[in-house]
């Protein structure tokens, strides 16, 4: 576990933490409630206790993850594999 930790982020391990990390993340701003703070984006509050200021940073901080998620996990993980193919087939070389 702790080499999976460690691992340097432009490897195939980095990769793959780094995306399970963003998921992880998503899958807290959503357990937090966070999506229905992406309304300030057509001007309204998510509720009455939350002001527009308050709303739009946590609506910012929904939208940054969500799109982390849906661009750089599926690159990340595209990118581990084709590292580590490419590591193995050139090891088989030498």
């Amino acid at each position: 576990m702790k080499t999976w930790i460690k691992a340097p982020v432009l490897s195939p391990k980095g990769m793959i933490v780094r995306g399970i990390l963003i998921a992880i993340v998503l899958a807290v701003c959503q357990g937090l409630g966070l999506r229905e703070h992406t309304s300030f984006l057509s001007g309204t509050s998510a509720s009455i206790e939350t002001s527009l200021n308050t709303s739009a940073i946590l609506g910012v901080t929904y939208i940054a993850t969500y799109f982390g998620f849906v661009i750089l996990t599926p690159i990340l993980l595209i990118a581990a594999g084709i590292q580590a193919v490419l590591t193995l087939r050139l090891r088989k070389k030498v």
